[in-house]
């Protein structure tokens, strides 16, 4: 999993990965609660169209730094041990 930041339409972008527990928890979510058909599984991502200024390469850093900063180990692990517990 990972974070894209674009400029505009063209093909400027910076990725940066996300920590792996990102990916497990997502997967581990999806098994959990029935979402495996890939419509389901796709539905739980988003794109989020947000506009700043600087360097693509310092705002995908920052983008990054925030999703870890709000969605911390813990967090995520909560949420994959609830999962399917509707």
């Amino acid at each position: 999993m990972s974070v894209t930041v674009k400029e505009g339409r063209g093909s400027l972008k910076a990725k940066r990965s996300l920590p792996a527990i990102f990916g497990r928890t997502v997967n581990q979510m999806a098994a959990k609660s029935g979402g495996i058909s890939a419509e389901t599984y796709m539905a739980g991502f988003r794109t989020v169209k947000d506009e700043r200024d600087g360097e693509l390469d310092s705002i995908a850093d920052a983008v990054l730094a925030e999703l870890i900063e709000k969605y911390p180990r813990e967090w995520l692990l909560d949420q994959s041990r609830s999962a399917g517990k509707d």
